[in-house]
């Protein structure tokens, strides 16, 4: 070091008298005199041990809060798949209920007592044409043909509502299992299949409250993500935008979902609704843990989805120019999952 005259700094342990370590930074210099001579060295050191351990906490406790997150993140999506599949099941009782109420008023028994009274006068071949019962027999099977025919076809209509609606309920649960199963794990997936998922989750909320969506895919690259968390993420988004567009009780209500790059490496998934929008006090604090403006909300939600999206390597920010005037909420991700940390 001396013939260098260079700066060495090391960090090193040092063992304690009661058997612990003391973690220090020693930075060493080169004394020189005027002639640029070397004359000596000096040496400063810093104890770390300290600041190390408060480092180590820090770490720990910011994987608490994103384990929290996540599994905050999982009940969002369950309460969401719960909530869509009661949706669902409400409409299930509808069509069954409609289904047994055709059944009960069918007129086809009437078919069995035309046979009867047919059987009855199968030797007398004047009946039909003579008889003013049997007269009439003609045009009541006519009758009775169409209302059965009209019959049919509203009750295979309702059958049909009923197994789409079932279909829709098994998608919906086989979807959520599949990213739980991922959970944690970055997989390579289209992003508007992402997009589609959460919407098809959102969908019969979405339906009953007359909210109309509209997709603009310019980009649809393929990325390394955490499926489950970017779900998470997007169901809360866009359950969030239903509430802003049922809330402002506007006939045109709408939800637009955009996906574009943002360079070669990040990929920008949008969502912007015409809702009652966000004063500019709250912006600041949206993302804020415990902050809602819904009187049934807890505040965990925007929050847990602001620390899966910096998890992944990403963000989340929303805009608005204020009240009435709707929301911007955009996901940004990189299309390459982020290198872990030590």
């Amino acid at each position: 070091m001396l013939r260098s005259a260079e700066q060495l700094e090391t960090k090193q342990n040092f063992p304690t008298a009661d058997g612990g370590k003391t973690y220090v930074l020693m930075l060493r210099t080169a004394l020189l005199n005027s002639d640029r001579q070397p004359i000596g060295i000096q040496g400063i050191f810093w104890d770390l041990s300290e600041r190390q351990r408060a480092e180590r906490e820090l770490v720990s406790a910011h994987h608490q809060l994103v384990a929290a997150s996540r599994r905050v993140g999982m009940a969002e999506v369950a309460t969401g798949v719960l909530h869509n599949v009661g949706n669902v099941l409400n409409s299930v009782n509808v069509s069954a209920t409609l289904v047994c109420e055709h059944v009960k008023k069918s007129k086809v028994l009437a078919v069995g007592k035309v046979a009867a009274l047919l059987s009855q006068h199968a030797d007398d071949q004047k009946y039909l044409i003579e008889d003013e019962r049997g007269k009439q027999l003609p045009g009541y099977l006519k009758d009775l043909a169409e209302l059965l025919r009209k019959e049919r076809a509203a009750v295979l209509n309702e059958l049909d509502s009923l197994v789409k609606n079932i279909e829709h309920i098994k998608e919906i649960v086989v979807m959520q299992q599949d990213y739980a199963k991922l959970s944690g794990l970055c997989v390579a997936v289209k992003t508007s299949d992402m997009v589609e998922d959460a919407l098809r989750m959102n969908s019969p909320a979405l339906t009953r409250h007359e909210v109309n969506l509209a997709r603009e895919f310019i980009d649809d690259p393929t990325i390394i993500v955490d499926k489950h968390a970017v779900l998470q993420i997007l169901v809360n988004v866009i359950r969030n935008a239903k509430y802003a567009c049922d809330e402002s009780n506007r006939s045109d209500k709408l939800v637009t979902v955009r996906i574009f790059k943002n360079g070669n490496d990040g990929i920008n998934i949008q969502i912007t609704d015409n809702g009652v929008g966000i004063p500019r006090e709250n912006l600041s604090r949206l993302f804020s843990r415990g902050f809602t403006t819904r009187s049934d909300g807890h505040g965990f939600g925007l929050h847990s989805c602001l620390l899966a999206a910096k998890e992944m390597g990403g963000g989340l920010s929303a805009h608005s120019d204020g009240p009435g005037l709707g929301a911007v909420f955009t996901l940004v991700l990189p299309v390459q999952p982020p290198e872990p940390s030590e």
